[in-house]
């Protein structure tokens, strides 16, 4: 319930202030504290922005809460992240906040037990290095500043995932098309190609590559990711969607298999690369 929310970011802010008074300390000391911003320390405190359970725990230790004052903070900020996933409408909501949208996206990986990922004209999310990560977030300067620090190493965070030895699978496909997109100086490319292979060596992680020699019957217009069967994040000019529509879902798996059973993978993706760092290289 959209009421519910806003009592929630209130009451949640309200103790926010209430727990850096109690402290003694300015936003700015409170900041320094618990290791982020003073802007951040206002924006919580003013409900502009949320921090998620673990943030605030993180900052609740920092600031010398008591156990008791430390639980009921953590429990609003978990009953309000409730909420809001609640209130996501079944077909698709709108997202400009890059840093705390890559921190949803983090959650949905994190709960999920398969990862297929497709995107046609960049390297997916979880492959980029920071300064690829970098471009992209920063294309059109539209994000700037801590703004696009916080984006990009929010990505960066969810590529942790990707190292856990565990029963997760993720399918990584891209476009050839994509990574011969030079959004870096050609070095910074190589670093790139690089990048990938190294994550392709993962046992729990499958990275394709559909090569311009491919012929193909499928024309996507967009990249995706799809978490488990449940929930589908769908890439816009303007903003990022999430898709939890059964009809939707199916149409992304679907159209996911046609395209992973085009993609070169193993020794052939060994090659593919190569030989784009072989051409890359050429271009110092």
């Amino acid at each position: 319930m959209p009421d519910e929310e806003d009592e929630l970011r209130t009451e949640l802010a309200k103790r926010l202030r209430q727990l850096r008074a109690d402290a003694a300390l300015s936003g700015a000391a409170a900041g320094e504290r618990a290791g982020i911003s003073q802007p951040m320390v206002s924006r919580w405190e003013r409900g502009r922005n949320v921090p998620d359970p673990q943030q605030v725990a993180s900052y609740a230790a920092a600031l010398g809460a008591r156990d008791d004052e430390r639980d009921v903070l953590v429990g609003l900020a978990a009953r309000l992240d409730e909420v809001r996933e609640q209130n996501i409408p079944a077909r698709v909501v709108l997202s400009r906040g890059a840093a705390d949208f890559q921190r949803r996206v983090g959650r949905l990986e994190q709960g999920a037990a398969r990862i297929r990922t497709f995107t046609p004209t960049v390297v997916p999310g979880l492959l980029q290095t920071k300064e690829y990560a970098r471009a992209v977030f920063g294309a059109g300067g539209f994000i700037v500043g801590d703004d696009l620090s916080d984006a990009v190493n929010a990505r960066l965070a969810r590529q942790r995932l990707l190292d856990k030895v565990t029963s997760r699978q993720f399918t990584l496909l891209m476009t050839e098309g994509a990574l011969r997109w030079m959004a870096l100086s050609p070095a910074a490319m190589v670093r790139q190609l690089d990048r990938i292979a190294e994550t392709a060596d993962l046992p729990q992680v499958a990275v394709g590559v559909i090569e311009w020699t491919t012929a193909v019957e499928v024309f996507p217009m967009h990249g995706w990711d799809l978490y488990d069967d449940t929930a589908a994040v769908v890439g816009t000019e303007t903003a990022t969607g999430l898709i939890t529509d059964t009809r939707d879902l199916l149409h992304y798996r679907q159209l996911f298999d046609r395209l992973e059973a085009l993609a070169s993978k193993g020794d052939a993706l060994t090659s593919a690369l190569a030989r784009l760092r072989f051409e890359y290289a050429s271009l110092r």
